[in-house]
């Protein structure tokens, strides 16, 4: 199963599913199928879709919007918020997810 860490600033996207992917910088190996993002103590069921490599200046207004973002320049500097050494020519993995109803016990 993928667990995939995420800041808990991006819960509320994820939640109200505005937010279905998440980049990460450098090229990461990800699972496709059942997955958990992890915020703080917060598990999220997701089911990982697709997972896509490019470099970081050939993301799109698409990719922001997916990410949740209402531009590709709010996205970029996000994302240079959180990597602060992030270059146009890095990789960056963006993966695709859906989120899920949690189990029933």
């Amino acid at each position: 199963m993928t667990v995939l860490p995420l800041s808990d600033e991006f819960i509320p996207g994820v939640l109200a599913d505005r937010k279905t992917t998440t980049i990460r910088r450098g090229r990461r190996t990800y699972g496709l199928g059942e997955g958990v993002l992890k915020a703080g103590s917060q598990d999220i069921p997701i089911k990982v879709n697709n997972v896509r490599y490019c470099k970081f200046r050939e993301l799109t207004e698409a990719d922001a919007f997916r990410d949740g973002f209402e531009s590709l320049k709010q996205l970029h500097d996000v994302l240079r918020r959180i990597y602060p050494k992030l270059d146009l020519d890095d990789e960056v993995t963006v993966v695709h997810f859906e989120r899920q109803q949690p189990a029933r016990t």
